[in-house]
């Protein structure tokens, strides 16, 4: 799902796969970096409000998570 392999180096601490699926709109990869320190998949929930997103509106967050 994703290009660059960085990205899922820093999301090897989640178990979900469908996280990756959920963050491939992100252009900012700084975002995915975020998750690296936290076991809380609800992170995705705040991330569509942070600044490093350009277009939160791509951050497609499942009602799994």
């Amino acid at each position: 799902v994703t290009k660059d392999l960085k990205v899922l180096k820093d999301l090897r601490v989640t178990k979900d796969l469908k996280v990756l699926k959920d963050l491939r709109a992100t252009k900012d990869h700084t975002v995915l970096k975020a998750h690296r320190v936290t076991r809380d998949h609800k992170v995705l929930k705040d991330v569509r409000s942070t600044q490093d997103l350009k277009e939160p509106k791509d951050l497609k967050v499942t009602k799994d998570l």
